[in-house]
């Protein structure tokens, strides 16, 4: 058969130097909205506001890198209830910080190489210091529950960051 690849990417530093922070921040948030899901972001307030956001689209599946000057992402309950999207992802955090995780009643820190499985089902968070930068594969929730169908019951839970096939 044959796909459709939908590629997409957001680097903040191609945006008009005329935006300000603020006007970089929400034209990242319409963006990101509007391809992926709504989620809250509270911007690094000590930092400049940056984003490179880059992923690729296949059959359903997503894969992607994101890093930017976040201090806090969050899927809440308010965004869950307009979202179209309830993708099972598999996180990783490729930054050179611990960032925190959580969701499901499960809260998670993550260290740099560790990954986490997680929904966009339910509301959750991820808090970092100064930056927040993950790879992720986002699988649609009905094909991963009928491929596997106790993998949702993993969710908040970390992947050994030692295991061969994360690597």
């Amino acid at each position: 058969p044959v796909y459709d690849m939908q590629k997409v990417r957001f680097f903040s530093e191609d945006l008009p130097a005329s935006l300000d922070d603020q006007g970089k921040f929400d034209a990242w948030l319409a963006f990101y909205g509007g391809f992926y899901t709504t989620l809250e972001i509270k911007r690094a307030e000590h930092r400049p506001f940056f984003v490179r956001f880059a992923a690729a689209q296949v059959a359903g599946i997503r894969l992607g890198r994101i890093e930017g000057s976040f201090s806090r992402v969050a899927r809440t309950a308010t965004a869950m209830e307009t979202a179209e999207n309830n993708d099972i992802l598999i996180a990783m955090n490729i930054a050179s910080s611990t960032l925190f995780y959580s969701q499901a009643g499960r809260d998670v820190t993550l260290e740099a190489g560790s990954a986490v499985l997680c929904t966009n089902a339910e509301p959750g968070v991820v808090e970092a210091e100064n930056a927040i930068s993950w790879m992720f594969v986002g699988l649609p929730e009905q094909a991963l529950r009928k491929s596997c169908p106790g993998a949702v019951d993993l969710i908040g839970r970390p992947f050994d960051p030692a295991n061969p096939s994360l690597r």
